[in-house]
């Protein structure tokens, strides 16, 4: 199972992790690596809870769980922010990998010890967005927007 961080303020990316006032934390069931099982959603369609998105509607669909499906997307609040805790936090949630616009170099050096995939200088976009880009190898990063 991967599981995606994206800090947000107002459920949409904010420009700085240490900043944000949730987490958007998703679940997306990886691609298998069974060479008969092919990724069936190519480009990648956002598929919640046995829903697929098409435009602004949901449909509904197998009970199955499909390779790069979004199994579940919440939205947490972080502990009180200090230097180093949400990294921290985020690893004890499980958390796979981390979308963000901008990153002190603290945080990184965190992310990296616990294996956590750190994807910066997203551009401003709603979690799902940004994870479908990110399945889809279609993540737009540019400069880290951090000053520290």
């Amino acid at each position: 199972m991967l599981k995606f961080a994206i800090p947000t303020i107002d459920r949409k990316l904010s420009t700085h992790f240490g900043r944000c006032d949730e987490f958007a934390i998703i679940e997306v069931q990886p691609v298998r690596s069974s060479p008969a099982k092919q990724n069936t959603h190519s480009p990648f369609v956002p598929i919640i809870s046995g829903l697929r998105r098409t435009g602004d509607e949901y449909q509904e669909t197998s009970n199955e769980v499909k390779d790069n499906e979004l199994i579940n997307i919440k939205f947490v609040n972080p502990p009180q922010h200090e230097r180093g805790i949400f990294p921290k936090w985020l690893a004890e949630q499980g958390v796979t990998h981390i979308i963000s616009a901008g990153m002190g170099r603290k945080a990184q050096a965190i992310f990296e010890e616990n294996n956590i995939e750190v994807c910066i200088g997203a551009e401003a976009k709603t979690p799902e967005e940004l994870v479908t880009d990110y399945l889809n190898n279609n993540l737009i990063k540019g400069e880290n927007v951090c000053e520290h």
